[in-house]
């Protein structure tokens, strides 16, 4: 039986977006929790800011895109199963989202976008920064979980011989 695959552009911008995840996940734990060294919390920072300030349009895209096109079936899923990673898939865009919008919100500095755009910081109160700091940290720490089940199930289905990875390879 030959796997219906997702179109070049849903794969392009699923892969470009678990990348930024992942990275966004594992280098702002790291910087929060890791103690890193001056030097290095603010290299992330840099990157992770100019990262998702680049990619916050795009992201709105991907969702418009996403819900323009039906996705190839999951034949080899039950019921259950399917409305699972639905339901996974639906928080991980909420939380990378709720993460995207907190992390601009939290910002106690001008956004500097790769030191080429210079975007005013949009709140200053201290408890709001303080609220959205906290918002951030907390999405990010379920789409972290979220994720995690999301890989896990995809390899455990692998490992089962149904093979749904293929559906988002190029």
């Amino acid at each position: 039986m030959r796997t219906q695959k997702f179109p070049p552009l849903a794969v392009v911008l699923h892969w470009l977006f678990a990348v930024l995840i992942l990275w966004g996940i594992f280098s702002g734990f790291y910087a929060a929790l890791g103690k890193p060294s001056q030097a290095v919390f603010n290299w992330i920072s840099f990157i992770n800011v100019s990262a998702t300030a680049l990619f916050t349009p795009l992201f709105f895209f991907r969702v418009i895109y996403r819900m323009t096109f039906r996705a190839p079936p999951l034949t080899q899923l039950s019921t259950p199963n399917i409305v699972l990673a639905k339901s996974v898939q639906v928080l991980i865009y909420s939380m990378a989202l709720l993460s995207f919008v907190s992390g601009w919100l939290m910002m106690s500095r001008p956004v500097n976008i790769f030191n080429l755009i210079h975007i005013p910081q949009p709140l200053h109160d201290p408890r709001a920064l303080a609220m959205w700091a906290s918002i951030h940290f907390y999405s990010n720490v379920l789409l972290a979980g979220f994720v995690f089940l999301h890989v896990a199930g995809v390899l455990k289905h692998q490992l089962v011989g149904k093979r749904i990875l293929q559906r988002m390879a190029f």
